[in-house]
């Protein structure tokens, strides 16, 4: 019965629904046209705007995050200076007056032979502080770099690091031979601590290759190491992997490009640096 009933409504829908007069059909069409007009204009006009303001806020976002780490890595610098010339100023100056009492005490001391010998002891723990103390200011803030250049002040660090760590360190300057706004001398400079410190600390390593080029647009860095290798993905979502992230986020904030590969023979890192208008005088 229900059945029955169910087919004669059908066909009377059929019948009288569908019919061209009908003014229902010609409003449910012209909804149809309507919702379909506005999918339309969702898909071609809304969305492209919704991805543009997107792309504009990833963009602010971006530029913020620049003015971060720049503010950041500049309070840094300040940090530092304040360091070494307390280093300078104030051990140091102690060093060296102790080393003048010593000297006004040398002809009493000369005439006990164990006075004597422990003067000439306390004269060579002096000098090996006094050499720590240059070594750390020279990489808290180093003088060398602001009096002669990029090149120098590398090739001085790849010495330190490799006597220091034994590890032989080969560096290969291409036309480094500009000099450049000492805050861009002063970040390539830091990238380069940065890249051979993990070298020093983590790869155990025997030797690394250190190449830097002064090309057309900017300056390239490219460092191979035969060490253990790290996973680097790992290492930039992980606690342990913050002066990695640190080295990205210095790299990124400065308009620059790195990557880097790594397996058991070891890593490679590549770096490009944006020099835009950078150049100080030939």
């Amino acid at each position: 019965m229900n059945l029955i009933f169910l087919e004669s409504v059908l066909e009377m829908f059929k019948k009288y629904f569908f019919r061209l007069d009908n003014p229902f059909l010609f409003v449910i069409i012209i909804m149809f046209l309507l919702f379909f007009l506005i999918y339309i204009y969702s898909r071609e006009i809304i969305n492209p705007m919704k991805s543009k303001h997107e792309r504009e806020l990833l963009e602010k976002e971006s530029e913020r995050l620049k003015a971060i780490t720049a503010y950041v890595n500049l309070s840094n610098e300040k940090e530092r200076e304040r360091i070494a010339r307390e280093l300078h100023d104030g051990i140091g100056q102690m060093i060296t007056y102790i080393k003048l009492l010593l000297n006004e005490m040398e002809p009493e001391i000369h005439s006990n032979d164990k006075a004597s010998t422990k003067s000439s002891k306390i004269r060579e723990v002096l000098n090996s502080i006094s050499k720590d103390i240059r070594s750390i200011a020279m990489g808290l803030k180093p003088k060398i770099l602001e009096e002669l250049g990029l090149e120098p002040a590398i090739r001085t660090l790849v010495d330190s690091i490799s006597e220091q760590h034994k590890i032989h360190g080969s560096f290969y300057p291409f036309t480094l031979t500009n000099r450049y706004k000492p805050e861009f001398e002063l970040n390539i400079y830091r990238i380069i601590q940065e890249l051979l410190n993990n070298v020093a600390k983590h790869s155990k390593a025997t030797e690394f290759t250190l190449q830097v080029f002064d090309n057309e647009n900017n300056i390239g860095i490219t460092l191979n190491d035969n060490g253990i290798g790290f996973d680097v993905q790992h290492a930039l979502n992980s606690k342990e992997g913050l002066g990695l992230q640190s080295l990205y986020q210095r790299v990124q904030s400065n308009n620059g490009f790195i990557e880097i590969s790594s397996g058991k023979n070891g890593t490679e890192v590549l770096v490009e640096i944006i020099k835009e208008e950078n150049i100080e005088h030939n």
